[in-house]
């Protein structure tokens, strides 16, 4: 976890666990990285347009 959800709240971390853990199982393609203390999901694969 980063420092930013270390400052939260137990029940603002409690929603920050089920949307993490939702777009992590269910979106195929993107990865957890921390970026100046917040998480954030990069995609992983070319985009095509």
């Amino acid at each position: 976890m980063s420092t930013y959800l270390d400052k939260q709240k137990p029940h603002h971390l409690e929603i920050f666990a089920v949307l993490r853990d939702i777009i992590l199982d269910t979106a195929i393609g993107f990865e957890e990285r921390h970026d100046k203390y917040l998480p954030v999901f990069h995609y992983c694969k070319p985009a095509a347009f």
